[in-house]
């Protein structure tokens, strides 16, 4: 089979379609959140600020990639997608310090303690479903 028939094959499948729109929520998300950030006016007291609102900027292009990528060479993109929704699942913050990658739009649990957070992001359990079916079709 060729790799242009392949590629139709994948992009009529319903996961393939699942992934894109779970995508653009995440990307629309992650554009809000930034918007939210910048706009606020007690925000950019120090270096801290400017770096967060850096990598909140670097994920929204990020996931505008992503969806790029998804559209035009899904299989190309399968693996990063991956491995960058494993992740994500799980964010620690400590007092004023996030880790975890994109700590800024998680949608799920969060569980608090007396200075620890811990959050655990839904979309990027759904997302690693999904990329994991989508990668194991590209075999």
């Amino acid at each position: 089979m060729t790799q242009e028939k392949l590629d139709i094959r994948f992009k009529s499948l319903k996961r393939y379609k699942l992934s894109y729109s779970l995508l653009v929520v995440t990307l629309v998300l992650n554009l809000i959140s930034l918007v939210l950030f910048v706009n606020g006016s007690d925000n950019f007291t120090d270096l801290s600020d400017y770096i967060k609102a850096g990598s909140m900027a670097f994920f929204t292009v990020l996931y505008a990639y992503f969806i790029y990528s998804w559209k035009n060479k899904p299989f190309f993109i399968i693996t990063p997608l991956l491995v960058m929704s494993l992740l994500q699942i799980l964010t620690v913050k400590w007092q004023q310090w996030s880790f975890g990658l994109n700590p800024f739009s998680v949608i799920g649990l969060s569980l608090n303690f007396d200075t620890v957070s811990i959050s655990v992001n839904l979309l990027a359990i759904i997302m690693v479903g999904l990329a994991w079916h989508c990668r194991s079709f590209a075999k």
